[in-house]
């Protein structure tokens, strides 16, 4: 198959499994997920410290070198339990076979990670060599947290966008003929937590930057996630 085509049966999966997986997970995890503030912003990477941080890259350097892939997926917990075998999301990894199964897919997504956390991991060998035909980025919820909020918070929005864009420059310089999707942040559900949706503020600062180089926003695409009333 050729790339062109290749991409088109690619869309068709993804668009059909974000739509419906994303309600699924986010009910778990929007009310359980913390905040991680970093003051350096959020282009600049940040290695998590933690022991299972540690061995989980180590265990993604493996695989990485292992090669094979043609769709890569990067995120964090809401794209590894996607891929996970873990017993108690059984229904996710049955999603993830069903949609994806035959494409070369790889789960590279880690729990709690920032956009901070991710450029380092993808800066730090995890996509070296790699050579996707698709890279599949799902990143910012962290950033935004569990904190309740009235309105816009301005200082996320441009952390997270600041991350997007620096993940999204690292992705074409380590993978220069991939098609880079962006799948919209994840909105918490305000029914539970009260945080205002900031997703779509999120990508269209992000997506405005990349979208101004005629060259390259041909190979960047958008995914949104669903949307349910509050």
């Amino acid at each position: 198959m050729n790339k062109s085509g290749f991409l088109r049966g690619f869309f068709v999966s993804i668009r059909l499994a974000v739509s419906r997986f994303f309600w699924s997970v986010l009910t778990i995890f929007s009310s359980a997920v913390g905040v991680t503030l970093f003051a350096q912003g959020g282009a600049t990477p940040v290695p998590r410290t933690d022991a299972n941080s540690q061995i989980a890259h180590q265990q993604l350097l493996e695989k990485a070198r292992r090669g094979g892939i043609d769709v890569y997926f990067e995120g964090d917990s809401i794209t590894r339990r996607w891929g996970t075998s873990d017993a108690q999301y059984s229904g996710f990894l049955e999603n993830w076979r069903r949609n994806f199964s035959g494409w070369n897919a790889a789960d590279f997504g880690w729990g709690a990670d920032t956009v901070q956390n991710i450029l380092w991991r993808v800066s730090s060998g995890e996509l070296d060599g790699v050579h996707p035909k698709v890279i599949v980025l799902l990143a910012g919820t962290n950033n935004v947290g569990n904190a309740p909020r009235s309105g816009v918070d301005t200082a996320v929005v441009d952390e997270v966008a600041d991350g997007i864009r620096a993940l999204v420059s690292v992705m074409r310089a380590k993978g220069p003929e991939a098609t880079i999707v962006l799948t919209g942040v994840t909105p918490r559900l305000t029914r539970l937590i009260g945080l205002a949706r900031l997703d779509d503020v999120l990508l269209t600062t992000a997506v405005s930057d990349l979208d101004a180089r005629p060259d390259q926003s041909r190979r960047l695409s958008l995914v949104r996630p669903a949307r349910r009333p509050a």
